[in-house]
């Protein structure tokens, strides 16, 4: 199967996995953006997901998304086994569908 680009992965789960068709491309795309940079800082996978958290916009449904896909992203991308038991069941009927290519 061909591995999909960080920006085809992450607007894929976004649609796909949580369901969150009135989020913006551009937000998904600024969280996963932040994320990366809250990573180089030298920052614990933690404070990553808690600065992507920060990102959210007003709408508390979007914002509670955009923190999901962040948690998504990096286990599956970065390999944070700690992070991919906080949806194994979400995560396994992903996987079972197709719908996650990024190993």
């Amino acid at each position: 199967m061909a591995r999909l680009s960080r920006a085809e992965f992450v607007t894929d789960l976004a649609r796909r996995q949580l369901a969150v068709e009135r989020a913006s491309d551009i937000a998904i795309g600024v969280a996963a953006d932040q994320v990366d940079y809250v990573l180089a800082q030298g920052l614990s996978p933690c404070d990553a997901l808690r600065q992507a958290g920060q990102l959210a916009p007003s709408d508390i449904g979007r914002g509670q998304a955009i923190e999901r896909l962040a948690r998504y992203w990096l286990a599956l991308v970065r390999g944070w086994p700690e992070l991919l038991e906080s949806y194994p069941d979400e995560l396994a009927a992903a996987d079972a569908e197709g719908d996650l290519h990024v190993r």
